[in-house]
């Protein structure tokens, strides 16, 4: 039997000249439609001595802007974070901060190790401890992801081909992100599949925030489920049309969060005053560009 897709209805009611839309808050209704599938994510993150320290912090803010977009609970996104160079530090478990605001302070106090980069160790730290189910890792289920988040900038002085693909072969999915001179061969080494996906190239840490976005959809459960959504848009003679206007802008950057496609997202469009009018009801493909 097919599952039911989950059926979001969301009523734009509108009070004359009083009305108002924050824009602002389409993202934050766009996550409620949206949350983050179940997830065990852990950071590992380059701190050897070709990390400045000033470039180190631009890492901890992207990390802190991606946990920002997390849905982040023991039954939902567990973070943890690990630090490498010559050494590896599990800084963060995956058991210990479970709430959003705990995760970034956390972050914010991890210092970088110098050194030399050993990508490699890092990955087994990760795969033998920081995903182990003693460190807040949950017991492997199709219902729940296992993702490794990778940042380095350097070429590693050790082997990572093969404990990345027994990572892989453990069910992590690994992001690889390259910053300024890294070795792009190893990135490909370490990263699933498909490359195009899972492999990222920054020229410089200063522009590292720019992969916040792609990381913070990559983990939005409606990118693997079906969801509808109709919208029910009060279209009376009290409404003024600049307000209108808001609401249609509105309602575009709510469905710019949404994957629309056949077997993903539905979404339609009902406007009503004294009677109701349909418009493109659970339309997919082409609601993007008329909306």
């Amino acid at each position: 039997m097919t599952p039911t897709p989950p059926l979001f209805l969301l009523l734009l009611g509108l009070m004359g000249a009083q009305a108002t839309v924050d824009l602002r808050t389409a993202a934050a209704m766009a996550a409620g439609l949206c949350k983050t599938r179940p997830t065990d994510l852990v950071f590992i993150i380059d701190s050897s001595r070709s990390v400045r320290p000033s470039e180190f912090e631009q890492v901890k803010v992207f990390l802190a802007k991606v946990i920002e977009g997390l849905d982040v609970g023991p039954n939902a996104t567990r973070v943890g974070v690990v630090n490498y160079a010559s050494r590896v530090k599990n800084e963060v478990s995956l058991k210990t901060h479970r709430t959003k605001a705990g995760l970034i302070k956390a972050v914010t106090k991890i210092e970088p190790l110098s050194t030399g980069t050993m990508t490699g160790l890092a990955i087994q730290f990760s795969l033998n401890v920081a995903f182990s189910e003693g460190e807040g890792a949950r017991v492997k289920s199709p219902d729940i992801s296992k993702v490794a988040i990778i940042v380095t900038d350097g070429r590693p002085q050790d082997n990572v081909k093969d404990v990345a693909q027994r990572a892989r072969d453990a069910g992590i999915e690994i992001f690889a992100i390259g910053v300024g001179r890294v070795d792009m061969s190893t990135l490909k080494q370490m990263a699933s599949d498909p490359l195009d996906d899972h492999v990222d190239y920054v020229e410089s840490y200063s522009v590292i925030e720019k992969l916040t976005k792609k990381f913070q959809e990559a983990f939005c459960a409606c990118s693997n489920s079906a969801t509808d959504v109709v919208f029910l848009i009060d279209g009376s003679k009290s409404v003024r049309p600049e307000n209108f206007e808001l609401v249609k802008k509105w309602i575009n950057q709510i469905i710019d969060k949404l994957d629309v496609l056949d077997n993903k997202a539905h979404v339609g469009l009902m406007q009503y005053s004294s009677s109701a009018a349909g418009v493109s009801v659970f339309a997919c493909r082409s609601l993007k560009a008329t909306t």
